[in-house]
């Protein structure tokens, strides 16, 4: 397992054979049979250094696909302001990897989010509660960077937890 908190902004990984890896903490690339990791802590999000390894994880031409979203997520701009809606809603939020499959050029991630809501999401106030959400993210990988993802996570039961949708009645 890897669990990554929200204060981080970017992890960098030394592969076996001594290549840097670098990726966002929710870019679900594949970890197994890594040396090292370190992080890059949010607070140094606008650093020179961080800049340059979310451009080397996020494809150019990235586009990702989340059923809460309007429209395709689109480039690392567009990533970054996606990842930060949850971030400023989460503070404290923290993202469990709880599976990974690596074939070809896909990784599919099982993974599970837990924070304490403390900022607007999506029209909804903060409220204090605490949130665990689970969800699947399959990321495809050209060029050693990600270029396509599709994340499906239960934002039903995010929204239940949240008291913003009603909870079902039970017989």
């Amino acid at each position: 397992r890897l669990e990554l908190s929200a204060e981080v902004s970017v992890v960098l990984a030394r592969s076996p054979d001594g290549a840097i890896v670098c990726f966002p903490p929710a870019a679900n690339t594949h970890v197994s049979g890594i040396l090292d990791l370190s992080v890059v802590p949010a607070g140094h999000a606008d650093t020179e250094a961080v800049a340059i390894a979310e451009r080397i994880a996020i494809a150019l031409d990235y586009v990702g696909h989340d059923p809460t979203q309007p429209e395709p997520i689109q480039g690392p701009k567009g990533y970054r302001e996606f990842v930060a809606i949850y971030q400023s809603a989460f503070e404290d939020a923290t993202v469990t990897i709880d599976d990974q499959v690596a074939e070809g050029d896909q990784v599919v991630t099982r993974w599970t989010g837990r924070g304490t809501h403390t900022g607007e999401l999506m029209g909804i106030a903060p409220t204090g509660k605490g949130v665990t959400v689970s969800g699947i993210t399959i990321s495809r990988i050209a060029g050693g960077r990600i270029a396509e993802e599709w994340e499906l996570m239960d934002a039903l039961g995010m929204f239940v937890q949240l008291g913003a949708v009603p909870q079902l009645a039970t017989a």
